[in-house]
């Protein structure tokens, strides 16, 4: 097979303890036709100056691109800010407190090319604070938030934005919503169940996800304690109901998705409203 490009995008946000090593983990990526870019979401700490570091003494095979934004507008409108200084036809992400094996991108462009999927994600392994394994065995994304019940058909299943790669026309086909999406993930699961689009899944592990205190949603009961595993599910409820917000105002708006890209669905509104209803 040939070697399209790709772009890794490295999107991070106030992860000066962790970036250091998710750069370097995707400066190593074995993929031949490889471009980087290493992104900061307007962070207050020194997370973008070590990435320009970073970037600054790397010499190596890959065409690395820095790039940071203002902040505050949601994980996908970063994605979106990113993906528009890269070239890549397939877009794979990484998190700035996350370590991806070298051969991810090698692995999921394998994926990429027999399936023709519109996204793809796979396994991992769960480090902690200190990238020690917190289990032996290898983690599967779970699917809290199926996407399928809002449509008439078996849809594609939900991604998991942590190991996630997207084909580069689902996201040049989508008007970034006007309101802050942070559950980037669901609400493009949700736009290829609409649009009848393809996710593939690979089951072995190609990277190591990082569960600890600070990050956003990663972080379980067994590391927090009730109150705070408590505090982040409302946080996670909370971008739940934004997803589906800006997902009807997709369905309701003629010109918020090219309607050349896929065969659209029967969304059921009236179920939609009922989720985000839900106290």
């Amino acid at each position: 097979m040939t070697a399209p490009p790709i772009s890794f995008i490295l999107i991070a946000f106030r992860q000066e303890r962790f970036v250091e090593a998710a750069v370097q983990a995707a400066l190593a990526q074995d993929y031949p036709n490889l471009e980087l870019v290493l992104s900061d979401d307007g962070s207050p700490d020194d997370t973008f100056a070590i990435m320009a570091r970073l970037a600054g003494a790397y010499a190596g095979p890959h065409r690395v691109v820095l790039n940071r934004t203002r902040g505050g507008g949601g994980t996908l409108a970063h994605v979106y800010d990113a993906v528009a200084k890269s070239s890549g036809q397939l877009i794979v992400i990484g998190a700035g407190d996350d370590l991806s094996y070298p051969h991810r991108v090698s692995r999921i462009a394998e994926e990429w090319q027999r399936t023709g999927a519109n996204a793809l994600f796979s396994a991992f392994h769960r480090i902690d604070d200190e990238g020690r394994r917190l289990s032996t065995g290898v983690s599967v994304p779970r699917a809290d938030y199926d996407p399928s019940p809002f449509f008439g058909h078996g849809c594609a299943r939900q991604i998991a934005g942590a190991s996630a790669a997207y084909d580069r026309r689902l996201l040049d086909a989508i008007r970034l919503p006007s309101k802050p999406v942070y559950a980037e993930d669901y609400f493009l699961s949700l736009v290829l169940g609409w649009r009848t689009g393809r996710v593939a899944s690979l089951d072995e592990p190609l990277l190591a996800y990082r569960v600890h205190g600070d990050a956003l949603t990663s972080a379980g009961e067994d590391l927090l304690g009730v109150p705070a595993f408590e505090r982040k599910s409302a946080q996670s409820a909370a971008m739940t109901r934004d997803v589906l917000r800006a997902f009807e105002q997709m369905v309701l708006k003629p010109d918020a998705i090219d309607h050349a890209y896929g065969t659209a669905a029967e969304a059921d509104l009236q179920r939609l409203r009922s989720e985000i209803g839900f106290p």
